[in-house]
């Protein structure tokens, strides 16, 4: 009787053993999974926050964009206000220190709206979000 018992206990505690082998070896398995997924979820994650970040740098270049077209408009106005048609011929073929500072402000925010365009143009022609976020 106790033989039987003794080889019972002795497959009982292979039976065991190996049950708990596979288990580790599935839970191992489970663990790279578990690895796996939450490397892609992070992925995921820096992806959606390097898009959000190229929406907010679109919303920031349309405000800059707005602001020096009402530089332009109000630079325009002023400069049609300015010269009237009683001036005599000289004054008005004469550059002025005004007229210069105004045509190199007019200048700068043409080229810096120009620069503004072509950033968003490059975020909006299909920049992913990591390579704009590598371009920062």
């Amino acid at each position: 009787m106790r033989d039987v018992s003794a080889t019972g206990i002795k497959r009982f505690s292979l039976a065991t053993v190996r049950s708990i082998l596979i288990l580790a070896k599935d839970f191992s398995g489970f663990e790279e999974e578990v690895l796996a997924k939450r490397e892609e979820l992070l992925h995921f994650a820096q992806g959606a926050i390097g898009g959000l970040k190229v929406n907010v740098a679109i919303k920031r270049i349309d405000s800059e964009v707005s602001d020096i077209q009402k530089k332009l408009v109000e630079l325009k106005n002023s400069e049609n206000s300015v010269s009237s048609p009683a001036k005599s011929s000289q004054e008005t073929t004469e550059p002025t220190e005004e007229k210069i500072k105004e045509s190199m402000e007019n200048f700068q925010l043409c080229s810096k709206l120009e620069a503004l365009l072509l950033r968003k143009k490059l975020l909006n022609s299909g920049d992913s979000p990591e390579i704009y976020m590598l371009r920062r």
